[in-house]
C-alpha cells in the first residue's frame, strides 16, 4: 500500500506542478489571492473549476502523507 501511496502523490504533485506553472504560484499564495477577491479573472469558470481541483489535490495530498509510514 506504501507504493501506491507514493505513486499517487507522485501524480498529485505533476498535476500540482501544472497549476503551480499556469498561475505562477504555490496553492498556498493562490489560495490567499482568491480569498482576497481583489483579482476579477479569478470569477472565470476556468479560474473556479482549477481553484476547486487545485484545492482538492492539496486537500488529497495531505491526506495520503498523513497515511505513510515512516522508513526507518
Amino acid at each position: 500500500i506504501q507504493d501506491a501511496i507514493a505513486h499517487r502523490l507522485e501524480q498529485i504533485a505533476a498535476e500540482s506542478k501544472g497549476f503551480e506553472a499556469k498561475y505562477g504560484m504555490k496553492f498556498a499564495a493562490y489560495k490567499q489571492r482568491w480569498d482576497s477577491e481583489n483579482t476579477p479573472t479569478d470569477f472565470s469558470y476556468e479560474s473556479e473549476n482549477d481553484y476547486l481541483r487545485w484545492e482538492s489535490l492539496e486537500t488529497r495530498r495531505a491526506r495520503l502523507e498523513s497515511l505513510r509510514t515512516p522508513v526507518p
